[in-house]
């Protein structure tokens, strides 16, 4: 009997033993990096759902600067293993290469936020946990309006609910680390004297320029968006009209404000605030970055129509929009700072990582 009990008694033990291996090697295999030794662990299915994630990210870039150039995307395959497994501009890397290291980057900095959030003693609250909760909820109901439910959605994407709450939950502890962290009296504060400090080299570096034009186009559209041109004696009506206006201007004829009711350009009416990032033709930005306040310039922008531009000191409301321009971007650099503190403490199991090849990730679209 007692050797019975034995037996029993060092099945018992092996089985857990063996359970315990199993478990071992199994959470092991789970998790694609780790920070202290594991205590922080970012799981293979956060890991793929940043691979969708910034994949759609990229996608999106491409989507939108192709439709600003007034490109068909019906004529580009986004979606193809060609378009993802080759490199594109100056870059020597795949845009798969690009998605996985984007990808990682996003990771690392869960970790590292996660141990920071910890380090400054912050803590989930219960409003905090209901804060995800009622996010997901609103997420829900929106998508429930369109005939479908969010675990429906997730399920297109092989995303569990679980690892969408986990995705969420790193996220507000990022964010709550970091308004912590940057909010007045914090440790990476961005303060106004900083702000105001950094405003005339910012305005100097980024050429802003306040500017408004009488624009005339030289050119007609067809109802596909494509661009024809005029026949030449239309053209040169054209350029004389732009010429007469500009004369006038000049000679004190008449004001340039005088003309704008006649500008093509219907869209702002008020002018714009530009700078070397703006999206617009890169003769007018050009042009608009090099004249004087108070110049008037006559210009032919890329073949589409003559501008006709005057440029103006910068406004309180525009000195505002370039001061929060500023602080956002003295705020991104802080927040890099905050996360790049344990970022190469982080560990990476790089044969799990490659084992996610973003060339067949889905997009998040």
């Amino acid at each position: 009997m007692k050797s019975f009990k034995r037996i029993f008694s060092f099945i018992i033990l092996l089985s857990v033993l063996i359970t315990s291996l199993l478990c071992f090697t199994a959470c092991k295999e789970e998790y694609v990096m780790s920070l202290d030794d594991g205590k922080y662990k970012l799981d293979m299915d956060v890991y793929e759902w940043l691979v969708s994630f910034c994949k759609t990210e990229e996608y999106n870039v491409f989507v939108q600067n192709l439709t600003a150039a007034g490109e068909d995307l019906a004529l580009y395959d986004l979606t193809s293993y060609e378009f993802w497994s080759n490199s594109y501009g100056d870059s020597e890397f795949t845009l798969a290469e690009i998605v996985r290291d984007e990808a990682v980057v996003v990771g690392k900095s869960y970790l590292v936020a996660e141990k920071l959030f910890d380090e400054y003693g912050l803590t989930m609250t219960e409003d905090d946990i209901d804060a995800i909760e009622g996010s997901i909820e609103q997420v829900d109901e929106s998508l429930q309006s369109g005939g479908t439910t969010l675990k429906e959605y997730l399920a297109r994407y092989d995303i569990t609910e679980s690892t969408y709450k986990k995705v969420l939950t790193y996220q507000y502890k990022t964010q709550k680390l970091l308004s912590k962290l940057l909010a007045p009296g914090g440790r990476y504060e961005v303060t106004d004297k900083m702000v105001r400090d950094a405003y005339h080299d910012t305005v100097d570096a980024f050429g802003y320029s306040n500017v408004n034009h009488v624009f005339l186009y030289s050119v007609t559209f067809e109802s596909d968006g494509s661009v024809k041109e005029l026949p030449e004696e239309d053209y040169l009506k054209i350029k004389a009209r732009a010429e007469e206006i500009y004369d006038a201007i000049l000679s004190g004829e008449a004001e340039f404000e005088d003309f704008l009711e006649y500008s093509d350009d219907k869209y702002s009416p008020d002018g714009y605030l530009v700078n070397i990032d703006t999206q617009m033709t890169e003769t007018f930005v050009e042009a608009a970055i090099k004249m004087e306040v108070g110049d008037i310039k006559l210009i032919e922008s890329e073949g589409i129509g003559f501008h006709i531009i005057k440029k103006y000191d910068i406004t309180p409301a525009q000195k505002t929009e370039i001061e929060d321009t500023i602080k956002s971007e003295l705020e991104a650099v802080a927040e890099d700072k905050i996360l790049d503190i344990y970022f190469d403490d982080v560990s990476v199991d790089d044969e799990k990582i490659n084992a996610v090849d973003p060339v067949y990730a889905k997009l998040l679209v």
